[in-house]
């Protein structure tokens, strides 16, 4: 995604390192220049990039939108004249939703399609992780997996919780009014037990006193069950890393049994689903973002939805946060691109990418990301939405004193234990 920025500056660091790739990988006259480039993928005018996604299988159904945001974002970048005047050209590959077919499909597209990169967005990429990073193939995308903390070459704008605890939560908690917190963990999550840790440091940062916790599963617990503990701690607010349709029935039972609840944050359940089936009943939950919500009407946003009107008009709702991930993860790969200089190689396009401090998706993230650590390093800058009072939508939720954008920002908390 681009936010609010059309081309991608580039440091005194990544201009260093742009020239040494053009001593290392290139060939060049002076009658051609950049034109005589050797680089997989790499012609004087083009570059082949691979997509790699799942167009069937398993995890498809909840990606299918995601082609469509790398779509858009390239049709854009094509029409501006392309990355260094190279058009890109996107060659995609279905992983079929399986970590075999997601190396084989890797592999087709650097040995048989010759692509000089891939934006990657599956829920499978450690199928061929180890395999791209062995070939040095620079690769961008959608965050799922912790794989993306672990591999040099492989590059996101965020993966939350990958770090340290950081006050965002809690402040926002403390500004909700919360003042005691009942914590949830689901067993069954594979992220739960790192959201909620980073959840719970979060809020008792800010004074919010933890007044109690389970684990729960909906194949073990009822949500009446746990609706009782919380009522019986008398929390005012309800926290962790169980899914959003789980929290949003606690707190249907919990309200239903008396309790004032002032906050309940979800990770997940940005969505016109959950409202339709709550309505009023979940009025007031709120959900934590990596990205601009869709209420804030930004000016990044407009240009997304411009984007995406032209380059991808067969995604009827462009509102969609998996085909905004994948406009941002694709606008990665070109500030990538043009960081790594006229004469691009791979690992020049690793070490400029992973030398910049300051990456904001076109204005679309909620703050700046430091690439110097893989997959980013510690998130502390997150937006908030809110349910209605009717229960029909969402709400923005803007800080006290924040920035107008609605952005929400934090500091780390010192490492424990």
């Amino acid at each position: 995604m681009t936010r609010g920025r059309g081309k991608c500056q580039v440091s005194a660091t990544t201009a260093a390192l742009a020239l040494a790739a053009v001593a290392a990988g290139c060939s060049s006259s002076a009658a051609n220049g950049a034109n005589s480039c050797v680089s997989p993928g790499v012609t004087a005018k083009q570059v082949k990039v691979g997509l790699l996604y799942p167009d069937t299988g398993l995890v498809s159904n909840g990606l299918l939108s995601v082609r469509a945001g790398v779509t858009a974002r390239i049709g854009l970048a094509n029409a501006s004249g392309g990355v260094r005047g190279r058009q890109i050209m996107l060659v995609p590959e279905d992983d079929h939703s399986d970590p075999e077919a997601n190396l084989s499909a890797a592999r087709h597209l650097v040995e048989k399609d010759g692509v000089f990169g891939i934006v990657e967005e599956t829920a499978v990429a450690s199928g061929s992780a180890s395999y791209l990073d062995q070939q040095g193939i620079p690769v961008t995308g959608l965050a799922v997996e912790p794989v993306w903390a672990e591999r040099p070459n492989m590059f996101t704008d965020v993966l939350p919780f990958n770090g340290p605890a950081v006050t965002t939560f809690g402040l926002f908690g403390k500004q909700q009014g919360a003042t005691r917190a009942f914590v949830l963990q689901d067993t069954s999550l594979a992220t739960s037990q790192r959201v909620t840790s980073s959840f719970a440091a979060s809020f008792a940062s800010q004074g919010i006193a933890l007044v109690g916790n389970a684990d729960y599963s909906t194949n073990t617990y009822s949500a009446d069950t746990i609706a009782k503990q919380i009522i019986a701690a008398r929390a005012d607010a309800i926290i962790g890393g169980v899914s959003a349709s789980s929290l949003a029935q606690i707190l249907v039972a919990a309200r239903q049994r008396g309790a004032q609840i002032k906050l309940t944050l979800a990770l997940s359940g940005y969505d016109q689903r959950l409202v339709q089936q709550y309505g009023s009943q979940v009025a007031g939950m709120s959900v934590l973002l990596t990205y601009a919500p869709f209420e804030s009407n930004s000016p990044a946003l407009g240009a997304y939805r411009t984007a995406m009107a032209a380059y991808a008009p067969e995604l009827v709702q462009p509102d969609d946060t998996v085909a905004l991930t994948g406009y941002v993860t694709a606008d990665l790969f070109l500030r990538g691109l043009e960081a790594a200089g006229p004469c691009p190689t791979r690992a020049a396009f690793i070490q400029a990418l992973r030398a910049v401090t300051d990456y904001r998706g076109t204005g679309l993230l909620p703050g700046p990301v430091d690439l110097r650590k893989e997959a980013g390093g510690s998130q502390t800058c997150y937006y908030f939405v809110q349910v209605n009072r009717s229960g029909t939508g969402f709400d923005a939720v803007r800080q006290n004193d924040g920035p107008g954008d609605g952005q929400w920002c934090g500091k780390e908390l010192p490492a424990t234990g």
